[in-house]
């Protein structure tokens, strides 16, 4: 990622950065940017497939080139939705710590960087390399499902994460950093669409129509995807 000039800077923008495998990309995903980004008034989403994503080196994943073509196919015609190659063209293991490192340098200071992530990979994120050199670099939006009741913080982190966080005044779903990037916990509508499934109902010849983009599933089918789907 080149650094950008000064002269072209796009001025004070907020950039949602959608991290993932996306094996497949499905419409839980699609939709989840589509409310983050209006709830947030994000200039637009990046959806960032992981090549080799560090807590995944146990999986066979479809090759990254195949991903990232399903994704250009599944964002075709929202202006609001990019693809970042990022991640899927570095070499070695995928840390989210390079990546937001890249767009800080890649950006001026006044562009908003909003790390998108589920409560699943939020409650591991202590384990992450380098993980404290994360929340300065970004803010983060912890996906909840409709209803959730945020826990405490210490609940769902470590001890050594929390302490680097305050409620802010007045708020309940908000928490900040001594840096001053917060970590929002944002409800979307619940897609109950998990990517292990369709691979599944692939392999069994089952099908997933309605659960990802039309554009997609013809990809899976003209290139045979899926259809030696290791069960889990």
């Amino acid at each position: 990622m080149k650094k950008r000039s000064r002269s072209t800077s796009p001025g004070s923008k907020r950039i949602g950065l959608f991290g993932g495998t996306f094996d497949p990309v499905h419409h839980g995903h699609l939709r989840a940017g589509e409310e983050i980004r209006q709830a947030f008034s994000l200039s637009w989403v990046e959806f960032l497939p992981a090549r080799i994503p560090p807590h995944k080196t146990d999986q066979v994943l479809t090759d990254v080139t195949h991903r990232v073509a399903m994704l250009r196919l599944a964002v075709e015609g929202n202006p609001y939705f990019r693809v970042s190659e990022v991640e899927a063209t570095r070499e070695g293991l995928s840390y989210l710590v390079d990546t937001l490192k890249a767009y800080r340098e890649h950006y001026p200071a006044d562009v908003s960087l909003y790390f998108i992530m589920g409560m699943d990979s939020f409650q591991e994120i202590a384990t992450w390399h380098r993980y404290q050199d994360l929340f300065p670099l970004s803010h983060f939006v912890v996906i909840t499902r409709p209803g959730y009741k945020r826990p405490e913080l210490a609940q769902v982190a470590s001890e050594e994460v929390a302490a680097a966080f305050e409620p802010t005044q007045g708020g309940t779903d908000c928490l900040e950093h001594s840096s001053g990037n917060r970590i929002h916990f944002q409800e979307t509508t619940l897609l109950d669409i998990a990517a292990s499934r369709l691979r599944a109902w692939i392999r069994d010849e089952l099908s997933v129509r309605y659960l990802l983009p039309e554009s997609v599933w013809n990809y899976v089918e003209q290139n045979g995807l899926y259809v030696n789907a290791r069960k889990d």
